[in-house]
């Protein structure tokens, strides 16, 4: 026992602060027969900071609690309840029992008291070197903390990409502007170890500048990686084993839960091309993780922690499941999830397909299930009228007498403008009574300027200021965006009373179909679900806009849907459909979010993608629709038709539908199958049977 203890604390002791080896230290000063009186060791701790200050010196990092800095300031009590809620409880060999810290008896009975003298010692060296490393020479006020980044696998093998958003502070550092296409080298402060390793500019085509780190030869950096996070690296490559014996897939993107996440801390140090690292881990300490959030002015990277403290995405989604459940509605196994991917990817959805199926009850209970409703003014329901011809019937428009009136969205618009943090949400039902490009085509196109600025997202002005003639509404309604905590959803009739949608509106939406009824899904025993409290706008807001704004890391996972997306546009080409560059981002972004979050298996998502995105701009009574429609159903289910002379709708039909066969893309098969089918029928064929 006593020689895994002392392997533990000389090699697996993790610290980003003082706290616990200034705890062991006091705790071995202090022990009598293996315990110390809670309150004592509290005081030596107290009074360990209290001593530096009075010497003025710097008690810790600019990153520490206030509490630590302030400690000449803080309670008694305080420190205790601080000492006993974090770094206590995560000291493996020390516990708290009845007012005595205390350490395993047959432990303390093993160690000498040379064993001990050694002890103190080591933590003594430990604090100093600490201290030196931290706040010592050549970077005594000149530390700042610049990004953290979550271990993935390429750390491993090569290195890692560098936020896009942190680009300028590195010419800032180092007072030099690295040219595309250039490497420098720079170096690594790890641990009281050196490391020189390479900064490159690759400026590849799929993003503006893209800034690796790269250290693809350095074996003992490597070995060093692997050692310090050897969660992450058994994880990842036990997944990418499975993900490449059982699914097939060449280079899978694995990502570490949350609750298990490891990190790295990128600090400048105050000279050029020098940076001192950290490393951390979520499961050790999430007020730790916190609290490394907080060290990064405007939490850019919040994307890797999205859900601290509380629930993580899918177990949100879950939750958002139960809820709808709850209210006595059922939808089929994976519907919510692409609900909320949808959302995550463009805060524009249409849901269509015949009357009753639950559509408009979707957009409310899921509102509803993350606290967005009309009592508190985040979700609204508007009625589309059949009379509407442009977009003052949604926005407003001037009376007679040069007074504003308002549309129907523009308040709402303007709430969740001055409300950036939080969720809105609004149901535009019964979108196709009206002619949606007539009354829908400015907000459509001001949704198309949409970009970010620093880590927000936001589009043009909705309306000009010169498109109000008195102050007052200029005032209350002028400069208005559409802001990054919006999302708008449609529901759709596909019948004979509705006006259908034209490619530029399908283009810019995932089109989610409800043609799916079972009427024996309910259950009159169902527990009430519960409404999720304080999700912010972190929950759905898009990260991405266009390719660019995606890391280096997500490289690999774009290339493998572009390059499934290449063999579809070889076939739609055919008959002119095929899909541009919007529809090729926002499937990306839909299977990297899936990725990411790990909600439904990957090709269920591409699966989705295929009838939300490539087949609703199928239509027409070509024998080059047929032929289309016959090639993609190769690629979906795996079986040629176009050697079989003769109608074939039957056969795919009846194909598509036995769930023995062991099909690629069911959904789109089966909606494939129909519409030849109907093709060979009626001449004609469509998305909307």
């Amino acid at each position: 026992m006593k020689e895994k203890f002392l392997s533990y604390i000389k090699n697996d002791i993790r610290h980003n602060k003082s706290y616990k080896l200034v705890l062991y230290k006091g705790f071995f000063e202090l022990a009598s027969n293996g315990q110390v009186e809670e309150d004592k060791l509290v005081d030596y701790f107290r009074n360990f900071y209290l001593d530096r200050k009075k010497q003025g010196l710097r008690v810790e990092v600019d990153s520490a609690r206030d509490l630590i800095l302030n400690i000449d300031s803080a309670s008694f009590k305080k420190i205790r309840n601080y000492i006993e809620r974090m770094p206590l409880k995560r000291m493996d060999y020390l516990r708290l029992d009845d007012g005595f810290i205390i350490i395993d008896k047959a432990l303390w009975d093993e160690l000498s008291q040379n064993d001990i003298a050694n002890i103190k010692r080591y933590f003594d060296e430990e604090i100093q070197t600490y201290y030196q490393q931290e706040l010592g020479a050549g970077m005594p006020n000149n530390e700042k903390f610049m990004f953290h980044k979550k271990v993935n696998w390429s750390m491993f093998k090569w290195g890692f990409t560098i936020p896009l958003e942190h680009h300028d502070d590195f010419y800032i550092i180092n007072n030099d502007e690295l040219e595309s296409g250039k490497a420098h080298e720079i170096k690594f402060l790890i641990k009281n170890k050196e490391f020189s390793i390479s900064l490159r500019n690759l400026g590849r085509k799929a993003v503006n500048s893209t800034f690796q780190i790269r250290y693809d030869g350095n074996e003992e950096l490597k070995e060093l990686l692997r050692a310090e996070f050897n969660f992450s690296y058994q994880y990842i490559k036990e997944e990418r084993e499975r993900q490449i014996k059982k699914e097939g897939k060449q280079r899978p993107q694995v990502n570490v839960p949350d609750d298990n996440a490891e990190y790295i801390k990128v600090y400048s140090t105050g000279q050029p091309y020098v940076y001192k690292i950290k490393f951390f881990s979520a499961k050790e300490d999430k007020e730790e993780l916190k609290e490394m959030i907080r060290e990064d002015n405007n939490n850019k990277y919040v994307k890797d922690v999205e859900m601290i403290g509380k629930l993580s995405v899918k177990d949100n989604i879950k939750q958002i499941n139960n809820y709808i459940t709850s209210k006595g509605f059922t939808y089929p196994e994976g519907l919510i999830e692409n609900f909320y991917l949808s959302l995550k990817t463009k805060p524009f959805v249409l849901l269509a397909g015949i009357s009753g199926t639950g559509k408009t009850k979707l957009i409310q209970l899921f509102a509803e299930a993350i606290n967005c409703n009309e009592e508190n003014g985040r979700f609204k329901l508007i009625s589309v009228r059949p009379d509407w011809s442009d977009s003052s019937d949604l926005l407003g428009y001037n009376d007679l007498k040069g007074n504003f009136k308002a549309g129907p969205m523009i308040n709402i618009i303007k709430q969740a403008n001055e409300d950036r943090d939080n969720i809105y949400m609004v149901c535009l039902d019964e979108m196709n009574l009206a002619r949606v490009e007539y009354y829908f085509s400015d907000l459509l196109s001001v949704m198309e300027t949409r970009k970010k600025v620093n880590d927000r997202i936001q589009s043009k002005v909705l309306l000009e200021d010169e498109e109000f003639i008195k102050p007052e509404d200029k005032k209350k309604y002028g400069g208005l965006y559409l802001p990054d905590n919006l999302y708008i959803v449609g529901t759709v009739n596909m019948d004979e009373t509705t006006h259908p949608f034209s490619k530029k509106v399908l283009d810019r939406a995932n089109t989610i179909e409800f043609s799916e009824i079972n009427l024996d899904s309910f259950n009159l025993d169902q527990a009430e679900g519960k409404v999720i409290m304080g999700l912010t706008n972190y929950f759905l807001r898009p990260r991405y806009v266009t390719l660019n704004d995606c890391e280096e890391d997500n490289y690999d996972s774009i290339q493998q849907v572009i390059d499934q997306l290449k063999e579809i546009n070889e076939i739609l080409k055919l008959g002119n459909l095929q899909v541009g560059y919007r529809v090729r981002d926002e499937i990306s972004f839909y299977m990297l979010y899936n990725e990411e979050y790990n909600l439904i298996e990957s090709n269920l998502a591409f699966d989705f993608q295929l009838m939300q995105k490539i087949l609703p701009r199928i239509q027409g009574s070509s024998s080059l629709i047929k032929e289309i429609l016959m090639r993609l159903l190769a690629i979906a289910a795996g079986k040629d038709y176009s050697i079989i002379d003769g109608r074939i709708g039957d056969q795919a039909v009846k194909y598509t539908n036995d769930d023995s066969n062991e099909i690629k893309y069911p959904k789109s098969a089966q909606k494939l199958a129909y519409m030849i089918k109907r093709f060979e029928e009626d001449g004609f064929t469509s998305y909307w049977l």
